[in-house]
């Protein structure tokens, strides 16, 4: 099968759009299904800003297709064949998200906690993107 470098140099692009963690973690989570920023964000652990910018670089790669409902956003993965890698992806690099959501629920409770009681108000990130550990 031949490539023309367009071809070549636009799925580069497309996979390095990818290969960031917290967009990868995106993926793997909307290959569960539809959701809207707030279920990503409480899922993966980030703030609302930083889970919106990845959404629009994967959708600004044709990755990712919205819909609007009342006043949340849901996100679904645009095209099934990407979601035909996904479980190939999950499974090396993705653990079981559910356990990530219940354990991220409790650091970010325990981190607000701590936060608070510190009158701290920065993100907190490293530590709160479970799929880090899988690429190490």
């Amino acid at each position: 099968m031949e490539f023309s470098e367009a071809d070549i140099i636009h799925t580069a692009a497309v996979i390095k759009s990818m290969g960031h963690p917290m967009r990868l973690g995106i993926l793997c989570f909307l290959g569960q299904g539809p959701a809207c920023v707030q279920d990503i964000n409480q899922a993966l652990g980030s703030s609302q800003s930083n889970v919106s910018q990845h959404l629009e670089i994967l959708s600004n790669r044709r990755l990712l297709q919205s819909r609007k409902q009342g006043n949340r956003v849901f996100y679904t993965i645009r095209d099934a064949r990407l979601l035909a890698m996904l479980p190939l992806i999950r499974e090396l690099f993705c653990p079981d998200l559910r356990q990530y959501t219940q354990q991220n629920a409790q650091q970010n409770t325990q981190q607000n906690t701590q936060q608070n009681a510190g009158g701290a108000q920065a993100d907190h990130l490293e530590g709160s993107e479970p799929w880090k550990s899988s690429l190490r």
